[in-house]
């Protein structure tokens, strides 16, 4: 037999799921701010207490509102947030259990692809499927077999939000640790958001793509044509990630050893951007006393014994920015600069295709290749 404490316990409970049951959506928000505010950070032991051992009532009532109101509710982040308080309260499992058989994760992943919902929102969404993905293994292949890694993906280069893009991308690099059998999906789906418009989500999916790189291996064929497109990007974040994947071993070493494997030219374009690495005996061309190029770290070319020269064209002389005629900018020529020596190093510039989309007047064209021209007869004079 209940004592009378219990039974009053009880009562309360009851007169609080009747009242969330006849309330409207105002009297129902204002139910959720007072539950954030008053049960925030709570272990599963406390809210049992709190709801006389019916918390699984009230979070069967809120899972069941999402499930009708999702696509409309006009205080979806208030009741994300109440959902979140029982996914993360300690020694909660059975909480999150309950949660997913309503078929909680196709909900969370269906909000992230409605254009209408505001970015808040879906913040909020991420934020419990962080929770999901963080309990095991197999929750992190529910959430993959739910095509939940296209639409991280989709939401991460599309958002324009800085805080929810970061919550994705801790999202997809949970999934793609401790997960072997959807690690390879995670990979291309960051390799897929490469080619979108915003910078922050290239920088963020490049870092991703940095620290996978060692599970996964050898990078596939289809990430070399996202990686140069994005190694000639104009901004810097970009551009500083694709170098650093480069020194780490990803993605772009891949797609310089795939297109310098085969020829010997190639491999005398890589002995030369890599100088001395030879030794100091240097190369069998050099021992034998042929000339030998190599390139300093200016971007010029060096032949043993004699003064450098240019070869190809100056990028101290123009600026590539697409999104402006002015040569002269400081900023754009250091963008130039920096991409010119990782990329071209000493190429013919009529081998290099003009990726400024009209910016450069001809006369600038003319102007470097006739420049490209004379230096080229110094260095063939010098050899």
């Amino acid at each position: 037999m209940t004592s009378v404490k219990e039974q009053e316990a009880i009562r309360r409970l009851m007169v609080f799921l009747q009242e969330w049951d006849s309330a409207h959506k105002v009297a129902r928000s204002h139910i959720l701010d007072n539950f954030i505010k008053s049960n925030d950070s709570k272990t599963e032991p406390e809210l049992e207490l709190e709801f006389s051992q019916g918390a699984s009532l009230f979070l069967a009532r809120l899972a069941a509102w999402l499930r009708m109101t999702y696509t409309y509710s006009t205080c979806l982040s208030k009741l994300l947030r109440s959902i979140g308080i029982f996914l993360s309260a300690a020694s909660g499992h059975r909480y999150l259990i309950e949660f997913l058989e309503i078929g909680g994760v196709l909900i969370l992943l269906e909000i992230l692809g409605l254009n209408y919902q505001k970015e808040d929102d879906k913040r909020e969404s991420v934020k419990l499927l962080q929770l999901i993905a963080g309990a095991g293994r197999k929750y992190k292949e529910l959430i993959c077999e739910s095509y939940g890694v296209q639409s991280l993906a989709k939401f991460l280069a599309t958002s324009n939000s800085a805080e929810a893009q970061d919550d994705t991308q801790i999202l997809l690099d949970s999934l793609g640790h401790s997960n072997p059998k959807y690690q390879n999906q995670v990979y291309k789906g960051l390799i897929a958001v490469l080619p979108c418009a915003s910078p922050r989500a290239q920088q963020l999916a490049l870092q991703t793509l940095r620290v996978m790189q060692d599970m996964v291996g050898e990078a596939p064929t289809a990430v070399v044509e996202p990686v140069l497109d994005v190694l000639c990007s104009t901004h810097l974040q970009v551009q500083y990630e694709g170098c650093t994947a480069d020194r780490r071993r990803g993605p772009v070493e891949a797609v310089r050893s795939r297109g310098h494997r085969r020829t010997g030219a190639g491999r005398a374009r890589v002995r030369r951007r890599e100088g001395g690495r030879d030794g100091a005996m240097g190369t069998g061309r050099e021992r034998r006393g042929h000339p030998v190029l190599r390139s300093d770290n200016r971007g010029r070319l060096r032949v043993r014994g004699k003064r450098s020269v240019y070869c190809g064209f100056s990028s101290d002389r123009i600026n590539l920015s697409p999104f402006t005629k002015d040569f002269r900018g400081e900023e754009q020529a250091r963008v130039s600069r920096n991409f010119l020596r990782l990329h071209f190093d000493g190429a013919n510039p009529n081998l290099v295709k003009n990726r400024t989309d009209g910016s450069v007047s001809g006369e600038a064209t003319e102007c470097l290749t006739s420049n490209a021209t004379m230096r080229a007869a110094q260095t063939n004079k010098l050899l």
